[in-house]
């Protein structure tokens, strides 16, 4: 919907993130069982195996990025189940155990000094000649920086 060329940007951006996930956990030692496992796409129909290599293959033109071609009756090499008709590996996805790797974040930032204030909202953030003032359900935190980090939720407020 939003054009080729800022697809391209969202996959970029998206590459960059996974390898500096990969790199952070590797350099900093987090214990979150990383692992480059790739991802098996499984289609549902012979026009989804279409459409899904065709994607992949744009994809792969358009940013580099590798896949390979499961036909049919190789299904079963892959996954234990031979109902899709075809699919695709991407094989430098991985997974993360999110516990364990947010657990080793926080104990990265307290070693470091960070100051974590648990299960307080903030409501805002004003920004001043002198730094920042975050204004949260428990009081006001004065902070020379702040990192505004909320996945997809962030409030309007925050933006």
């Amino acid at each position: 919907r939003s054009g080729r060329e800022y697809a391209v940007k969202v996959y970029r951006e998206l590459d960059a993130a996974l390898r500096g996930v990969q790199a952070f956990v590797e350099r900093e030692r987090i214990d979150c069982h990383y692992q480059t496992c790739g991802r098996f796409i499984g289609a549902n129909s012979k026009a989804h195996f279409r459409a899904l290599i065709a994607e992949l293959e744009q994809t792969r033109q358009a940013v580099g990025f590798d896949y390979s071609v499961v036909e049919n009756h190789e299904v079963h090499t892959e996954i234990a189940s031979d109902s899709y008709h075809g699919g695709a590996i991407i094989p430098d996805l991985g997974s993360i155990h999110p516990g364990l790797y947010h657990a080793g974040l926080v104990r990265k930032a307290l070693d470091a000094g960070v100051r974590l204030y648990p299960l307080t909202n903030v409501v805002g953030v004003e920004h001043g000649a002198s730094g920042k003032t975050v204004r949260t359900s428990k009081g006001t935190i004065a902070a020379p920086h702040v990192i505004v980090a909320t996945n997809g939720y962030t409030s309007r407020d925050l933006k």
